[in-house]
């Protein structure tokens, strides 16, 4: 059962995500098709530019996505060396945050 839920729940963003695809591909070659009923090279252009926007958005999802730094999780029973290592990487992970330069914020981390 506890295997059974994170399955389930990936199988149904993966079907929701392609008939999303589909539902997507088909409104673009409708509207190439109305397109092409005024002239056919408008109906060529508004499909491969409908496609070409539609794969544009799903890559920078994905980008989004797989791109994203991973967390930084701080360690159960630290050492000093290794509060001393996370308190490194968060300051420099925050002195990179643009909406806490922007906000002026302090952007340093200190022990507890």
């Amino acid at each position: 059962m506890h295997q059974f839920v994170p399955r389930a729940l990936f199988l149904f963003a993966a079907i929701l995500c392609a008939s999303l695809f589909v539902f997507i591909g088909g409104q673009v070659l409708t509207l190439s098709d109305m397109a092409a009923r005024i002239h056919p090279l408008l109906g060529q252009a508004v499909f491969w530019g409908g496609m070409a926007a539609y794969f544009a958005a799903l890559g920078w999802l994905g980008a989004t996505w797989f791109l994203r730094p991973r967390p930084l999780v701080q360690p159960q029973n630290p050492t000093p060396d290794d509060l001393r290592d996370y308190l490194r990487r968060l300051t420099a992970r925050l002195r990179n945050n643009p909406h806490l330069r922007e906000g002026g914020l302090a952007h340093t981390a200190c022990a507890p």
